[in-house]
């Protein structure tokens, strides 16, 4: 949710979704595409933490203080240092203070999963995120991830 009014939506190819809750059939207010198709959106503040997957994984930060007009602030390249890799799709995301975690599950050209990735983008305190991961972890699976009194938690499947 975005305020009272807004509802966020990531919807895979059809990139980050405003929608207004305060209308029965929830009509959409805008639309942002996002690189690789909007897996999975957090709220952080007045802006969207939107994961996209695929080959052009992208983590995505939209200023939605305007739902009618949301506007990309900042995004980081999270696709696979690996060629022979892509993100299937985002496990999780998660923004606290100066840092976002971002889970993606990753897939061989031939579509077999072979592993999770994790990984940890710096933003500054206007919500702006750096270029590219500061740290990435490869996991054997993942569960959804969360900041808990400071810390990152999660589960590995």
């Amino acid at each position: 949710m975005a305020g009272d009014r807004a509802l966020l939506v990531a919807a895979k190819s059809g990139g980050l979704r405003v929608l207004d809750v305060r209308s029965p059939s929830l009509n959409e207010l805008s639309f942002v595409p996002i690189p690789g198709g909007a897996e999975r959106v957090a709220f952080d503040g007045r802006r969207a933490l939107v994961a996209g997957g695929g080959a052009l994984a992208r983590l995505v930060t939209v200023d939605v203080a305007d739902v009618a007009s949301p506007l990309v602030v900042s995004s980081a390249d999270l696709s696979p240092k690996r060629r022979d890799l892509s993100a299937k799709t985002s496990s999780g995301i998660v923004g606290a203070g100066s840092l976002v975690a971002a889970a993606f599950e990753l897939e061989t050209s031939d579509l077999v999963s072979q592993k999770s990735l994790l990984q940890l983008v710096a933003k500054d305190g206007a919500g702006v995120l750096a270029t590219d991961a500061f740290a990435r972890a490869n996991l054997p699976g993942a569960s959804p991830i969360a900041f808990s009194e400071g810390r990152l938690i999660g589960t590995s499947a």
